[in-house]
């Protein structure tokens, strides 16, 4: 490298790319990108059970 200038913009893009190739395999569609955030953004209900295990467990941690 001739400048340290020089050095920082390669040593940043090359992490950038790495940083985009590890995206793109992770998420690697557009559909696979909808099919996970519908998933996240949208999850069910708790379930019956569940929420009666946070009930309990807020009424047990109230009382001490």
């Amino acid at each position: 490298y001739r400048t340290l200038n020089e050095f920082v913009i390669v040593s940043v893009q090359s992490k950038a790319e790495e940083i985009v190739e590890k995206h793109k395999a992770i998420i690697a569609s557009a559909k696979d990108q909808q099919i996970f955030f519908d998933a996240i953004m949208n999850l069910p209900a708790p379930y019956k059970n569940l929420r009666a295990a946070v009930k309990k467990y807020n009424k047990q941690a109230k009382a001490k």
